[in-house]
């Protein structure tokens, strides 16, 4: 099963969710997507293009979130609409 966008608000509030990895063909993350996440400390994200970020995705979620992505896309991810208010969270999946 292929994944290519998570809807708006799809995870809004799941304050059980503390990791997730998000596949290699998303191309969207919808608006609250991830809002109240509270216990998510990181999000890895295996596309080297950043997909495209709603408004407030990673809102009221835990201060010490980090976002992995592919090594060559980290400035790519950190230049990216939406993505660079996170540019301090982003950095290379190890």
């Amino acid at each position: 099963m292929e994944i290519n966008s998570i809807e708006h608000g799809a995870f809004y509030g799941c304050t059980s969710l503390a990791q997730i990895t998000l596949p290699t063909e998303l191309a969207s993350i919808g608006i609250l997507a991830f809002y109240g996440c509270t216990n998510l400390t990181l999000v890895t994200c295996l596309t080297t293009v950043p997909p495209s970020l709603g408004i407030s995705v990673f809102y009221n979620i835990h201060a010490s979130l980090a976002i992995k992505v592919p090594a060559g896309s980290v400035e790519a991810y950190q230049a990216a609409e939406g993505w660079r208010e996170y540019a301090d969270k982003i950095s290379a999946i190890d």
